[in-house]
């Protein structure tokens, strides 16, 4: 088989990806790291009261412990999942929202767009709006009845214009998230999301 061939075997949209691994996104992650946990995580879950009596073997550098913590967000356990399927499009989405979510905005022809099928492309915007919906643990109010929270997540991901505008900016802001949301959510999920 050609590489060609053989990449777009292999090729998943982001939108398949993330509804295939949705377990790893409502996964709660490890609590904080504490000495007790330290100690678990030195000898390997299997852990005695002589092991606990003695401490940890050595205190671990504040990079060790944001090391641990780091690889059980869920975005990087999901970049793993992409680097072992081996799906470009997830890989890049992902890792381009990691970069930005720490602060390290790439260039723009850093991570350039796959080449994918004819017509316009699907939003790259889109996609970081729902990794940031999910990220902030799919924000809702209550008036009446649980609605998701489009004004939050619009403040979240467009802090500057949501700031700065009128309210009908903000509103369509709003609109912009909740539709990106709609688009990449399960249908079922979204059902109760649209009113």
């Amino acid at each position: 088989m050609s590489k060609a061939k053989q990449d777009q075997s292999n090729t998943t949209s982001f939108d398949e990806f993330m509804a295939k691994h949705s377990g790893i996104v409502n996964q709660p992650a490890n609590p904080a790291v504490t000495g007790f946990h330290l100690l678990v995580l030195e000898h390997g879950g299997n852990i005695s009261l002589a092991d606990v009596m003695k401490g940890p073997r050595r205190e671990l550098t504040a990079n060790e412990i944001e090391s641990r913590l780091v690889n059980q967000w869920w975005p990087v356990r999901l970049l793993r999942e992409a680097a072992k399927e081996g799906s470009p499009d997830p890989f890049r989405t992902l890792l381009e929202y990691i970069l930005r979510e720490i602060g390290a905005k790439p260039p723009v022809s850093v991570l350039m767009p796959l080449p994918g099928k004819p017509g316009r492309p699907i939003g790259e915007k889109g996609n970081m709006i729902y990794l940031k919906w999910i990220d902030l643990r799919r924000p809702m109010k209550r008036r009446g009845k649980l609605k998701p929270d489009w004004n939050r997540l619009a403040r979240e991901c467009f802090p500057a214009k949501f700031k700065q505008g009128s309210a009908e900016d903000r509103m369509k802001l709003a609109n912009v998230c909740r539709q990106a949301v709609s688009r990449r959510e399960p249908k079922n999920a979204t059902k109760s999301s649209s009113n």
